[in-house]
This record gives structure tokens, C-alpha cells and sequence, in this order.
């Protein structure tokens, strides 16, 4: 059996008005051409409308993370054509695509590539900053977002800090000396 993609949706849009759609794959293929050619993803159409929840599921090696590659314009296919809110990506330079990914695309990745120098605020107001935003509203908008997902109380945490230091400290690990303010 090959291996697939399965795209699992929410709701079908197969008569979506284009002013909804925001995300148009037209015979999308993407080849990497190496020791040998591989075809990852081959003659991909797909349309995805604004708020629609999608799913991409399939076996490993089978164009999970190419197809969201190219979404996310971090890649170009080797034919057809990608469209990201009406525009067409293959008429875009790199940082007319840097400015489209930064104001369309959010990215969720699988490790969280957060800025080890910079607090938990600072790394989710880090986009809005880019964006241009004052400091006062991207302070009180990443606020909200960490309300939103319940991070509040971890703002001025840098990445890699316990939650509760005192966690780790547990009866199979006894140091030889513990401070104790």
C-alpha cells in the first residue's frame, strides 16, 4: 500500500466562495532531486477556508510536513500553484514572502524554537513586535494570549525554567547540600 495523505476536516468546503478561502493548492507537486528523485508530494489540490479546522495525517515519509512546508511558503513546489489569502505565492520574492508569513501564517511547531534569551511575554509578543506594534500593546495582547492558554503565571520565565523548581527535587535524588532560604 502507498503511503498517503489523508486530509480530515472539519467541515467540507467543496462549494466555498472564493472570499472565504484561504488556502488554495492547485496540482501541487514537490520532487527532491538527490542521489535519486523522490516525489513527496504529486499533483496536490486542495482548498482550506478561513477558520476551518484541518487535520494532516498520514505515515511517516508520506508529505506530512512538505505539504505544510509549502503551505507556510518555507518552501516553493516544483509545479503548481499555492495561493495564501488570494495571492499567489510564485509571484513573490523572498521578502515579500517573509512579510506575507509573518502577517498571515502562525506556526505551532512540533519543538518550541523559542529564543532562550527572552522572557515566555517577550517570545510570544516577539511577532507582534516584528509586526511593528508598540510595546505597551504587544505586552497586553501577549498578556492575553498567555491568559488564553493558561501560561499566565510562566510570563517572566525564560524557556528551560522548571514550572515548580521544587519538583525536581524528589526522594530518589537527595544532593549533598540543599540551600533553603
Amino acid at each position: 500500500m502507498k503511503n498517503e495523505v489523508s486530509i480530515c476536516r472539519e467541515v467540507p468546503c467543496a462549494s466555498s466562495p472564493l472570499n472565504r478561502r484561504m488556502v488554495r493548492l492547485d496540482n501541487v507537486s514537490k520532487q527532491f532531486n538527490g542521489a535519486r528523485k523522490i516525489t513527496a508530494l504529486n499533483n496536490i489540490t486542495l482548498d482550506i477556508d478561513r477558520g476551518e479546522i484541518v487535520s494532516i495525517v498520514g505515515p511517516s515519509g508520506s508529505g506530512k510536513s512538505t505539504l505544510l512546508n509549502l503551505i507556510g511558503t518555507l518552501d516553493r513546489p516544483t509545479t503548481g500553484s499555492i495561493r495564501i489569502d488570494g495571492q499567489d505565492l510564485s509571484s513573490l520574492n523572498d521578502p515579500n514572502l517573509t512579510l506575507l508569513r509573518r502577517e498571515k501564517i502562525g506556526f505551532v511547531f512540533q519543538f518550541f524554537n523559542l529564543l532562550p534569551s527572552l522572557t515566555c511575554l517577550q517570545n510570544v509578543g516577539l511577532p507582534l513586535h516584528l509586526r511593528g506594534w508598540a510595546g505597551s500593546m504587544v505586552r497586553e495582547r501577549a498578556r492575553a494570549l498567555l491568559d488564553l492558554v493558561g501560561l499566565r503565571e510562566r510570563a517572566e520565565h525564560l524557556p528551560g525554567e522548571p514550572a515548580h523548581p521544587r519538583s525536581y527535587m524528589s526522594h530518589e535524588f537527595q544532593p549533598a547540600f540543599r540551600r533553603v532560604e
